[in-house]
């Protein structure tokens, strides 16, 4: 059953460091993507922009809309699709969530990395061979 009060808002972290690569960059999707997967992705460059053009940093949606919006259908909840995938993005250093419930109503804010480094060597296991050099590549070349 959905709740249709869950809102997430979007927001990116107060980092201070600026990493090389913009999150909903090309460079991430490339050499991202084997990590955290295709969902993660289309929600970073879904999202990226809807928090820049936001009132105040922020983008404020009902989870059950932007569930649906990805692919991911209508379930909600700790075990649905979209939580998942905010979950592997936590996991992998992209951002971080905190869940509140505000009397009845429930807020989810998830606090994405406006910017991210390179995979690391653990990451980078996953890759498929082809893709390993050229991803030394872009690393050599951002951090020039």
């Amino acid at each position: 059953m959905s709740d249709p009060y869950v809102q997430i808002a979007f927001t990116f972290l107060d980092d201070p460091v600026k990493h090389e690569w913009q999150t909903d960059g090309p460079e991430v999707e490339r050499y991202w993507l084997p990590a955290i997967g295709p969902t993660s992705i289309v929600l970073m460059r879904r999202i990226c922009p809807e928090i820049r053009q936001g009132p105040f940093g922020f983008y404020h949606v009902p989870e059950v809309e932007i569930s649906q919006a990805l692919g991911l259908g209508r379930r909600q909840g700790k075990n649905a699709p979209l939580r998942r995938t905010l979950e592997r993005l936590t996991n992998f250093g992209f951002g971080r969530i905190d869940d509140t419930w505000l009397e009845d109503y429930h807020v989810l804010t998830f606090q994405l990395r406006e910017y991210i480094r390179p995979p690391g060597k653990g990451v980078q296991n996953r890759y498929p061979e082809f893709l390993k050099p050229q991803l030394m590549e872009a690393i050599n070349a951002a951090v020039r």
